[in-house]
């Protein structure tokens, strides 16, 4: 019966383990699917800014290529006689274009190809837009002279006495020609893209039926019976750029667009949702891999666990010596634990590590979302103190499910759960910014700080360990500020050194008794016989460095373990009081990221001083 107890208890704990791995297997999974995932939607999306980069491009040209020809001597002429055997040649060296206009201001218009004609353009945008003196790609129309879809790219002709437009030049594009330029950007089998103007009108699509002109309209996709169509047109029509899955033409697919610079146009790419995410398979194989890796190990547990129950219990019935040797076995086997609890939480170390950057964004969310969440509620209490005051004397019923709530305990207690979900907010995310400044993860701006601000706000957050309570005696902190310019640096960096060498002083002096004999290594802080805990702070200006000092009058440093710490991990606390980090962070901090300088003066039984000096116009300071 005791075997199989024994057994039950394994069993449990495997299965509780199980849960527990196949638990953060699963979330590790979805949090690395999604990042994998985020960087494919980028990648892709850069790859149409590129496609888009191109038709911007030869738009641009093709503008160019129009104003360089409206500025010529002979446009200016308005001579046609001159211009149409010019513009005739110019048609063979730019083969984009297969017409040229020279309009009159009244409208009327040569072509390249009629010469003169009895059409008349004032109703034209490419028109009004030139003789206005701006050079446009306009919108698809029907030629007058063709009766060919076309794309009018203008400029307007100006003398040179006179900055109003003598007329408007026009190289005409073949809607197909824009069409075979938007075909080619492509993203693998099944996808293709689509140009809308700024109406949301097809200009360039794979379903020709779909694309119109101003004389034979199409049907705006602003308007489409498809709302995720509708929704993506009207971010193209607004000139956003972005990706998006989305349910179209019978299966999801993901959207990419980027508006064009030339002209009020977007282009739009279209992806099967396969063509982008079998990219994950590798990954998805990988998770399989491990899953199956995990059960074994589980199952290879389990069968572990009943062969050491079996030997147990033949070692129960067996001689002495055969009793010493399983517990030569059993000390092999606990060593063997011991090894395997050493590789399991180096790994939890790593894995730690890595996910504390993927906490940072869903803490900021609930960090933020707790100030409106605070204002809702105080809105609802100063709801009902105003029911309280105009209602005094409710219905019964209600009257009975108040005492019952004890609504006055849960107006006071409300605030006070919220200022500490939001302190227990800002630890977590004052943890990860520590884990992401000693790995370099940290972008934020150089800029002008006041270094007293900055010590005064880590001395605000830590003001709950310096005030006395009955447990321990309050921390004095004496103050010596020197006047100081403001001081180039990454602001949070800095007050991420002043919070960990504050927050060691509060330790120390935490764990010290009172009666203790100080020096100083500086002449700002003075020696002096102590009667309670103490913190000095001095700050002065010395050879174009800004010089902190801080200064406890705890125990001091014993002397053979002061060149260790500002090693990573290394730390004196007992284990769950520290991570031996916030020293190393904070001399890589100082000495590396601004180039400045870090150093700890003490003596065992003499307290500690830490000396930080920070250049005030430092130079070009690299990315924290």
């Amino acid at each position: 019966m005791k075997w199989k107890t024994r057994n039950i208890v394994s069993l449990l704990f495997l299965t509780f383990f199980t849960l527990i791995a196949g638990l953060a297997a699963s979330i590790s999974y979805r949090i690395v699917r999604e990042i994998i995932l985020s960087n494919i939607k980028q990648a892709t999306l850069l790859s149409v800014e590129h496609g888009v980069d191109d038709v911007d491009r030869w738009l641009l040209t093709c503008k160019t290529e129009i104003a360089t020809l409206a500025n010529t001597p002979i446009l200016k002429t308005m001579d046609w006689s001159n211009i149409q055997p010019y513009l005739q040649s110019e048609a063979k060296r730019l083969p984009d274009f297969f017409l040229f206009l020279v309009a009159e201001p009244d409208g009327s218009y040569y072509s390249t190809q009629l010469g003169r004609t009895k059409f008349n353009v004032k109703d034209r945008d490419w028109f009004t837009q030139a003789i206005q003196g701006k050079a446009i790609v306009a919108d698809p129309v029907i030629s007058h002279s063709t009766g060919l879809p076309q794309i009018n790219v203008s400029a307007p002709i100006i003398q040179t006495q006179s900055p109003i437009p003598v007329g408007a030049l026009s190289g005409n594009i073949k809607v197909d020609k824009v069409v075979q330029v938007v075909k080619r950007l492509q993203m693998g089998s099944g996808s293709y893209a689509f140009m809308l103007n700024s109406k949301g009108v097809p200009i360039a699509h794979p379903n020709s039926a779909l694309i119109g002109t101003q004389e034979r309209p199409a049907l705006s996709f602003l308007e489409s019976a498809n709302p995720n169509l509708a929704q993506i047109a009207q971010q193209m029509t607004h000139r956003a750029k972005g990706i998006a899955l989305i349910q179209m033409d019978g299966m999801e697919q993901y959207v990419a667009y980027v508006p064009l610079q030339e002209t009020n146009w977007s282009i739009a790419l279209v992806i099967p949702r396969s063509n982008i995410e079998s990219q994950l398979d590798a990954l998805n194989l990988l998770a399989m891999v491990l899953g199956s890796l995990l059960l074994i190990a589980i199952a290879g547990a389990w069968r572990q666990m009943q062969l050491i129950e079996q030997v147990r219990d033949r070692a129960e019935r067996e001689t002495q010596q055969v009793k010493l040797l399983n517990e030569t076995m059993e000390e092999l086997h606990q060593a063997q634990l011991q090894m395997i609890q050493s590789e399991k939480m180096s790994g939890l170390g790593q894995l730690v590590a890595g996910v504390a950057h993927e906490i940072n964004n869903p803490i900021n969310f609930i960090h933020g979302n707790l100030h409106h969440a605070t204002v809702y509620i105080q809105n609802l209490l100063a709801l009902i103190k105003l029911y309280q005051t105009h209602y005094p004397h409710p219905d019964e019923i209600i009257q009975t499910e108040l005492v019952a709530l004890d609504l006055e305990f849960m107006l006071q207690d409300l605030p006070k759960l919220l200022t500490s979900m939001a302190i227990g907010t800002q630890r977590i995310k004052e943890i990860t910014r520590s884990l992401r400044v000693f790995s370099q993860l940290d972008e934020a701006e150089v800029k002008e700080v006041s270094i007293h601000d900055g010590i005064d706000s880590t001395l605000m957050i830590l003001q709950s360990r310096t005030q006395p309570t009955p447990e321990r005696l309050g921390i004095e902190i004496i103050k010596n500020y020197g006047s100081i310019p403001p001081v180039e640096c990454y602001a949070g960096q800095v007050n991420q050194v002043f919070m960990n060498i504050l927050s060691n002083a509060i330790d120390a002096l935490e764990s010290m008794g009172n009666g203790k004999s100080v020096g100083s290594t500086s002449a700002l802080i003075r020696d002096t016989v102590i009667t309670a805990p103490k913190i000095w702070i001095a700050t002065e200006v010395k050879s174009e460095m800004v010089v902190i000092r801080i200064k406890d009058n705890g125990l001091g440093i014993p002397t053979e373990i002061q060149s260790r710490i500002f090693d990573p991990f290394f730390t004196t606390k007992p284990i769950g009081k520290g991570t031996g980090m916030g020293l190393a962070i904070s001399y890589q901090i100082v000495t590396k990221t601004h180039q400045g300088r870090l150093q700890c003066h003490s003596a065992h039984g003499q307290g500690t001083e830490f000396e930080i000096e920070i250049p005030i116009n430092p130079p070009k300071l690299p990315r924290s």
